[in-house]
């Protein structure tokens, strides 16, 4: 089965503005991060699909209902971003004389921070939400999809299952644009074969 897929990340939100860090936070997309995406429907950067699967967060639903208002949005469950703890909502300028904040930033995002969702409970979930939308597809049997999602979402999925192999920061993509790839099953795992950005 291979599945033509793009991975696109949700308009911004007013956290997003104030670079703050957006997690469990459920806020909504902001009439800024709205308007830039209707510019990019206009610009018509996003393909057509058959389905349209979303993460249960409000930032999601909403983008994707603005890219693809014809189609309704299948929600998953698994692909919320992470929680990142005590430094939920916050930003450089609030967390910048923290030293766990400082002893988080030396070591480049990899050092457990408290109250936050660890790296590998995250990507124990990710793998099980993309194993449900997978099956959703298979199921379906659809061709050509879009999936809605969070930034760090789109990263983990990238350095767990995507080719080239690359880092998890070569992934990064700005709010409303994304990557083009498409997804196949080998040996019991998933394959997910970069093959152009979705942006302007």
């Amino acid at each position: 089965m291979k599945i033509q897929m793009y991975l696109i990340r949700h308009a911004k939100t007013k956290g997003n503005l104030e670079k703050r860090y957006v997690g469990t936070t459920d806020e909504s997309i902001c009439k800024e991060g709205r308007a830039q995406i209707c510019e990019y429907v206009d610009a018509h950067i996003y393909p057509g699909v058959q389905a349209v699967f979303v993460s249960p967060m409000k930032r999601c639903k909403q983008t994707a209902a603005v890219i693809y208002p014809e189609l309704n949005s299948q929600i998953i469950t698994g692909l919320e971003e992470t929680d990142f703890g005590m430094f939920e909502y916050k930003n450089y300028e609030e967390l910048r004389y923290d030293p766990i904040y400082q002893q988080w930033i030396d070591r480049n995002g990899t050092m457990a921070v408290p109250g936050a969702e660890s790296s590998e409970a995250f990507r124990r979930r990710i793998r099980f939400g993309f194993g449900k939308l997978m099956q959703a597809c298979a199921e379906q049997q659809l061709e050509k999809v879009a999936c809605v999602l969070h930034g760090g979402v789109i990263m983990e999925l990238m350095q767990m299952y995507g080719m080239p192999r690359e880092d998890y920061y070569y992934w990064q993509v700005k709010n409303g644009c994304g990557l083009a790839a498409e997804v196949e099953i080998e040996n019991e795992n998933f394959v997910i074969s970069f093959r152009d950005w979705v942006r302007p």
